[in-house]
């Protein structure tokens, strides 16, 4: 009997983009701490590791635009705000009572009914932990994914190809405009930078995909482009540059292209072991992405360990708080698994 296959290219794309996520978060979080104390090569080191990791939260949202803007998956409104918004709503909340309540325990803070208060008004002003902005994020794209469809599903190859060549002009070659003098006073009425993520996650699978060929050496000359100039903006001192390192920069546009496009170029591969894991790993990346943070503040802000004074201390900060989030996730679903077997019987 032939093995059934199983197309993992996303799987990949969202583990191995969380991991980026963990790295860019490790580093952040370090320099953040110790910026005044670190030399000058690992300053440069850290500002390129820093800008060199920004292409994840794009991969995240094209691979969210080539599964849902699928003309094959039917999204109704029932389905929208029950499954999708529900569940982002439910993280966002669970994940700032969560934060708040492991500050509170390490800051050694004294509970009072006020911090509810404080509490559900951080929720609604986004006052939370940084890695929480990708859930309102995603709040946002989910409540116009209808419309999404509609173009995605009633646009031909060129229509697509157009939008996404609007949104990449106005939404990131124009921000280059800052590097000058020079203003426009041209945009687009709803603007952002992510339905353009959207959109070319969706045109890539659905409409072609140049290949691995192609987008390699794309990605390695974004990479270096990005590494010279942060080299530049630390040595110049131009904080115009700061532009060219955020969401909208047309080289981390270009970046995150490139490796979504490399990836979607991989193989299928059989089912299998591994596979199955990788499967596991890629359901839990969500769970990942929201409780990882916890592990590294543990660390290196209230354990004082100082990733600068051992290179080691950053791989094993990076692979405890992966993997201890991974298994924290797994935890909680066999524990919601028995308690609704238990409802059952």
């Amino acid at each position: 009997m032939q093995k059934k296959t199983y197309d993992l290219r996303y799987s990949y794309i969202r583990i191995i983009a969380c991991l980026a996520v963990v790295v860019l978060h490790t580093v952040f979080v370090a320099f953040t701490i110790h910026q005044n104390e670190i030399s000058a090569p690992a300053y440069r080191t850290t500002q390129c590791l820093v800008h060199n990791m920004m292409w994840a939260v794009p991969c995240f949202v094209m691979v969210s635009g080539a599964l849902l803007l699928d003309p094959a998956r039917e999204v109704g409104f029932r389905k929208l705000f029950t499954v999708y918004i529900r569940r982002v709503l439910t993280a966002l909340c669970i994940s700032c009572v969560a934060f708040r309540l492991f500050d509170m325990v390490m800051n050694h803070e004294a509970f009072s009914a006020k911090i509810i208060g404080e509490g559900l008004l951080n929720i609604v002003t986004g006052k939370t932990w940084g890695q929480m902005w990708y859930l309102y994020l995603l709040i946002g794209l989910y409540l116009l994914l209808p419309f999404y469809k509609k173009v995605s599903a009633n646009s031909s190859r060129k229509e697509i190809l157009y939008l996404l060549a609007v949104y990449f002009v106005f939404e990131s070659l124009f921000l280059l405009l800052g590097l000058t003098k020079i203003s426009t006073a041209f945009y687009i009425h709803v603007s952002s930078i992510y339905p353009f993520y959207l959109f070319a996650g969706y045109y890539l699978r659905h409409h072609g995909n140049p290949g691995k060929a192609v987008w390699a050496p794309v990605f390695i000359v974004a990479t270096v482009l990005l590494i010279v100039l942060t080299a530049r903006r630390i040595s110049g001192g131009n904080e115009s540059l700061e532009i060219l390192f955020g969401y909208s920069s047309p080289l981390i546009a270009v970046q995150s292209m490139a490796f979504y496009g490399f990836m979607l170029g991989t193989g299928r591969v059989k089912s299998s072991r591994l596979a199955a894991f990788i499967r596991d790993l890629d359901a839990a990346s969500f769970g990942i992405y929201l409780i990882h943070l916890a592990f590294i503040r543990l660390f290196i802000r209230y354990m004082k360990v100082d990733p600068y004074t051992n290179g080691y201390w950053f791989v094993l900060v990076v692979i405890i708080s992966f993997f201890g989030s991974y298994i924290i996730v797994t935890l909680y679903k066999h524990g919601i698994k028995a308690l609704r077997g238990k409802r059952s019987c």
